[in-house]
């Protein structure tokens, strides 16, 4: 593919998968059937509508968390300006090295309870609850204060997921044909996936083959009482049939750091980066991100970053916000931020870019492994209902970053490659795109 120019819009060489090699092969007819959804997805994610859905999503989310306090995660809108972010209610994180004994009296005149600090990633982060009755906007105003004193701290930010990052609309069902599954790889992960779980139930194709186990399986129908499929269920089913299609060798294992609904703390996210690193994981593959009101780090996946060995290698997806403010943890230097292109190789307008982006590929109708249920009208104003051993077709760069962290994978296994080694290798092919880092085609999208 190439512009009028004669420029390469992308590397197409031999990391692209063809659409007639794909694990699951559609014809003509159905792509372009497909491709009618997919522009819809793509309409919905920054659309003039998005921010009063995302509100009246967000009461949602509370309400449902409410009812089911042990499943469900309440999340706050915390303010700065116009610039808005998630987080848990009435918490600060601090390193642990920063809660001095004049910092705990500072905390203590803000109406924070420093004698009930809760310990995180080995006691290396704090975990600071308010007293009862502070407004959540008080939580900046904390904040504030406390990088005026030259204090770091950040919210205990959420990382969500589906409608939330995405918009109105979901998945879309899709018909093809699957290949053989890869055979099942057991031993240490290669790649980890953190994310909302994965759900292999009543598969028959032997895709995702035992992945799924008690501690990470997506529940699929916690919330709501209406027996119809959470918020972000299937999120983390699809992003590991992405990772499985493009690396069918490399062992995979799948961490539920998230809920059904799309909800998890950072703090959450960063200890199963952690535990993946100690499992033995190279890869580590995050389809998740928050931005910060003042576009600095989060404390918590910062120490995560710094924990972990320096041969693992984090990808992250850019996010899908249409700007170029920061979306972490894929702005850190140390990890491979992946926006997203279109099916023909373009930037993608809805993406997140900027000069931190590292790569790009196709974000834009990407299919996989999907679940079983029936979709919720909240979340798609034409909600489907999608099979047992179903695939789908989704955007987002959250199906961007996994075909990275796939291809990482696969170069480490047929080349015999470290995963900085076999990350050098991708950089150095994409063709260097403004904002967009630099673009390669993996799978084909729609």
């Amino acid at each position: 593919m190439r512009l009028g120019n004669q420029d390469p819009l992308w590397h197409d060489g031999e990391f692209a998968v063809p659409e007639d090699r794909t694990a699951y092969p559609r014809s003509a007819d159905q792509r372009l059937e497909d491709r009618v959804g997919v522009s819809a997805q793509a309409g919905f994610f920054t659309g003039p509508g998005a921010a009063a859905y995302q509100a009246a999503l967000l009461r949602e989310i509370n309400q449902r968390a409410a009812a089911r306090p042990h499943d469900g995660q309440a999340a706050y809108a915390v303010c700065r300006g116009d610039r808005e972010v998630l987080a848990t209610p009435n918490e600060l994180l601090l390193r642990a090295e920063r809660l001095d004994d004049a910092t705990r009296q500072l905390l203590v005149e803000l109406g924070f309870d420093v004698t009930a600090a809760v310990d995180a990633l080995g006691g290396r982060v704090k975990v600071i609850r308010a007293n009862p009755g502070l407004e959540p906007d008080r939580l900046d105003e904390v904040l504030l204060v406390l990088q005026s004193r030259g204090i770091p701290a950040s919210l205990n930010h959420l990382t969500p997921l589906g409608p939330w990052a995405k918009g109105q609309g979901g998945p879309e069902p899709t018909d093809g044909v699957a290949r053989v599954a890869p055979p099942q790889v057991g031993g240490d992960p290669l790649v980890a996936v953190i994310d909302t779980g994965v759900n292999t139930e009543g598969r028959g194709d032997d895709w995702l083959a035992g992945l799924q186990n008690d501690g990470n399986k997506d529940l699929l129908d916690v919330f709501g009482d209406d027996q119809e499929l959470d918020f972000a269920a299937g999120h983390g089913t699809f992003v590991a049939g992405v990772v499985q299609q493009v690396a069918p060798a490399a062992p995979i294992r799948v961490y539920k750091a998230l809920n059904s609904d799309g909800m998890g703390s950072e703090v959450a996210v960063a200890e199963a980066i952690v535990q993946a690193a100690a499992d033995g994981a190279k890869v580590v593959n995050l389809s998740l991100g928050t931005r910060t009101l003042d576009d600095q780090p989060p404390v918590a996946i910062d120490v995560a970053l710094e924990v972990i060995p320096a041969d693992v290698v984090v990808v992250a997806a850019a996010g899908n916000y249409g700007d170029e403010r920061p979306v972490w943890p894929a702005a850190f230097r140390q990890v491979v931020s992946v926006a997203a292109l279109s099916a023909t190789g373009q930037g993608s307008p809805w993406s997140t870019r900027g000069f931190w982006v590292d790569l790009s590929v196709v974000g834009e109708g990407i299919v996989s492994t999907y679940v079983q249920g029936q979709e919720s009208a909240i979340i798609d104003p034409y909600p489907d209902t999608f099979p047992v051993a179903g695939w789908a077709v989704w955007s987002g760069t959250s199906f961007a970053a996994p075909q990275v962290a796939g291809l990482i994978a696969r170069l480490m296994l047929a080349e015999n490659l470290s995963a900085p080694e076999a990350l050098q290798r991708v950089s150095a092919v994409g063709v260097r795109r403004p904002d967009f880092g630099r673009a390669l085609r993996i799978l084909p999208g729609t």
